[in-house]
């Protein structure tokens, strides 16, 4: 038996993997290649909008298949609200993504504090996964990992 271990360690085959259940969506985890590169490609086009270098705070990135979903409360490099926003309302974004090839492309963006962002990206883009949206207003359905609720302070 420890021969066998042994061996298996020796090749480098994992003892235990990790699946998402068919159907799920999955929070990409902080620090992932994958979660930087989905980020970076939605922060260009909220940093054109809005005029001003953005970071994100309150993160969540869920992915499934080829499909990304991202919600983040957008600030600026000190991390104050955004010039473009009241100061008393601080809208998160939302962005809808899809990769082609090794390349995350935004398909849609939005600024809210209701589910109206939502709402009309899933209304343009009905082949996208359902379980990749909130099912209310700062809830995502499903695994609750990452402490619970998928944040984490900011990317």
């Amino acid at each position: 038996m420890k021969k066998l271990l042994l061996s298996i360690l020796a090749l480098g085959t994992p003892l235990i993997t990790v699946q998402a259940a068919p159907g799920k969506a999955t929070f990409l985890p902080p620090g992932s290649k994958e979660r930087k590169a989905v980020l970076d490609a939605l922060r260009k086009p909220v940093e054109r909008n809005v005029k001003q270098t953005v970071v994100f705070y309150e993160v969540k990135v869920r992915t499934k298949s080829n499909w990304a979903y991202v919600q983040a409360v957008p600030r600026n490099s000190q991390g104050k609200t955004l010039k473009a926003f009241d100061p008393d309302t601080e809208p998160a974004v939302i962005g809808l993504l899809k990769k082609q090839g090794n390349t995350w492309k935004v398909l849609y963006f939005g600024f809210g504090t209701s589910m109206d962002p939502v709402s009309e990206a899933r209304h343009k883009y009905p082949k996208a996964p359902r379980s990749l949206f909130p099912s209310l207003p700062g809830e995502f359905p499903g695994d609750g990992s990452y402490g619970g609720n998928g944040f984490n302070n900011h990317d």
